[in-house]
């Protein structure tokens, strides 16, 4: 089966998703894999807090960290189904994603089917960075996996 992705990436989402946005990023039982690089990447870079501005949701690191950004991954096509939640902080040329959480229901339906819903997710975020000037590299918190930008799409 033959799918086409109408996923953007935003910086926040309607306050009506706040339900769909627990389970994706609270209550996700892969939490259970990474909850030691979970708990060090908390004491390294703060607590993520949902704040609510104008009907819409964020989320933010409880540090004064000003370069951490929280980007939705939202399918349109899907009645804007949250696909996932991507957290990363700019340190000097490279990205860092210290918390990526994907909607489970989701990955596993399109696994199904041959696809990565991390992969789509990553290379959908790489060809972003491409337009953002002095981003070299993108690193992996959890795996400490560092890899050139333009080299994203022969890892995944």
């Amino acid at each position: 089966m033959n799918f086409e992705f109408d996923w953007v990436l935003a910086p926040s989402i309607s306050i009506q998703a706040a339900e769909e946005l627990q389970d994706v990023f609270f209550f996700n039982s892969n939490q259970k894999r990474y909850r030691t690089k979970i708990v060090k990447t908390i004491d390294k870079y703060g607590k993520p807090k949902v704040v609510v501005e104008n009907n819409q949701i964020t989320i933010r690191l409880d540090s004064d960290n000003l370069n951490q950004q929280t980007l939705f991954v939202v399918d349109k096509s899907n009645n804007n189904l949250l696909i996932g939640v991507l957290l990363y902080v700019k340190e000097n040329d490279t990205i860092n994603i210290i918390h990526l959480a994907l909607n489970e229901a989701h990955q596993e339906y399109l696994n199904k089917y041959g696809y990565s819903v991390f992969n789509l997710i990553i290379n959908q975020f790489a060809r972003m960075l491409r337009n953002v000037k002095d981003i070299k590299f993108v690193k992996f918190q959890y795996n400490s996996l560092v890899v050139e930008l333009e080299k994203i799409s022969e890892l995944l």
